[in-house]
């Protein structure tokens, strides 16, 4: 454990970086995305099942038929871990360090889409989680398009890179 900056330390680091807005953007993006696939995960096969009960199938044939569609959710989220991880290594300790922090993001954000889709889920409609997600993923999108507009002309993390790395 020697060498390793207390947690506490590491995760104001983290925090810290987001003044710059790209990965202030990132750590939304942590959330939006992880949020979106435990959405996927969670609800995905107890719409499915309702949707067939409704269609007089049982619950397993309305899983075998949705059962493709979730896979090929999992095989894309499985090869953008891969693109990650191979070029992870390659970035330096404040980055690094930032990436914890998307990372706790990304968890914040599974546990909110959690609560708010199963609530959304029982009380309005089992596609709730999804429209609460496309309407989130909608914002991302709008703070992207203005985060890009904002430093498409200066370089990417020049202060923090400066003061941190």
């Amino acid at each position: 454990m020697r060498g390793r900056a207390p947690l506490f330390a590491t995760l104001r680091t983290g925090i810290a970086a987001a003044r710059d807005l790209r990965i202030r953007l990132a750590y939304f993006s942590a959330a939006v995305s992880r949020a979106s696939l435990s959405v996927i995960s969670a609800f995905f096969f107890l719409w499915m099942v309702q949707a067939g009960k409704e269609q007089g199938m049982t619950p397993a044939e309305a899983l075998s038929r949705s059962g493709g569609i979730f896979v090929t959710i999992q095989l894309t989220a499985t090869l953008w871990a891969v693109i990650v991880i191979s070029f992870i290594d390659r970035i330096n300790r404040v980055l690094t360090m930032a990436v914890g922090v998307f990372t706790l993001c990304g968890s914040l954000g599974i546990f909110l889409a959690a609560i708010v889709g199963g609530s959304l889920f029982d009380i309005w409609r089992p596609s709730a989680p999804y429209v609460v997600m496309g309407t989130v993923s909608g914002v991302l999108c709008i703070a992207a398009a203005r985060t890009w507009r904002q430093t498409r002309h200066g370089p990417a993390m020049a202060g923090v890179i400066k003061s941190g790395a």
